[in-house]
């Protein structure tokens, strides 16, 4: 490898030790807590060395939002992949869904604006795949026997469902513990199914 080869290197590792840094202290202290001082201090560079690399705190946030969004996309699309029923596929992608989230917190909340801090713009390619993973999945539940809302209500239904519940539990605001949590959250999806399945009988 030559100099130019090493030295690229170089800066991917560094860059990617900010990034981690960033996670590590938010995963800690919380997102508002993070600075570039902070963050440099942890991997013992200077500051100036870690604005070469970003602009500011919030292009690590930027940078950080949109490999969650990758992990996630991820997880769907292993779930997408199996073959199974579509309504088995709506739970088990629900539970990736809910398992990401709770096992990155910090990155969740700055995916989906659930701090003070966060990207003042999140159209990204990663989460409109993402979203487009989720659309897809309600769509195909609903093509099955179902007389379900519009396409784009029962999006907002099933979403609204799955990250208030998820949102609520990061927060501690459930007095029932994240397994319960959890729980509710896939008999409350078996039950929206239930209720667009009586319609379709009905």
């Amino acid at each position: 490898m030559g100099i130019g080869g090493r030295r690229d290197r170089e800066k991917q590792e560094l860059k990617q030790a900010i990034l981690a840094a960033a996670q590590m202290l938010a995963a800690k202290t919380g997102w508002a807590k993070v600075t570039m001082r902070k963050v440099a201090e942890q991997i013992e560079y200077s500051p100036p060395t870690i604005y070469e690399h970003f602009q500011n705190k919030e292009a690590i946030i930027t940078e950080l939002a949109r490999r969650g969004f990758r992990q996630l996309l991820m997880a769907l699309q292993t779930v997408d992949e199996l073959t199974i029923s579509p309504e088995e596929k709506f739970l088990r992608m629900s539970k990736a869904y809910w398992d990401f989230a709770w096992q990155s917190p910090e990155l969740y909340q700055i995916m989906y604006g659930l701090t003070n801090t966060h990207p003042s713009d999140n159209s990204w390619p990663e989460a409109k795949e993402t979203f487009r993973v989720l659309h897809l999945t309600v769509q195909a539940v609903m093509r099955v026997e179902y007389d379900a809302p519009e396409l784009h209500d029962a999006l907002l239904i099933t979403w609204s469902l799955t990250h208030g519940m998820l949102s609520l539990a990061l927060e501690s605001q459930l007095d029932c513990g994240p397994e319960r949590a959890a729980a509710l959250l896939q008999q409350a999806l078996r039950d929206l199914m239930t209720v667009w399945r009586s319609r379709k009988v009905s």
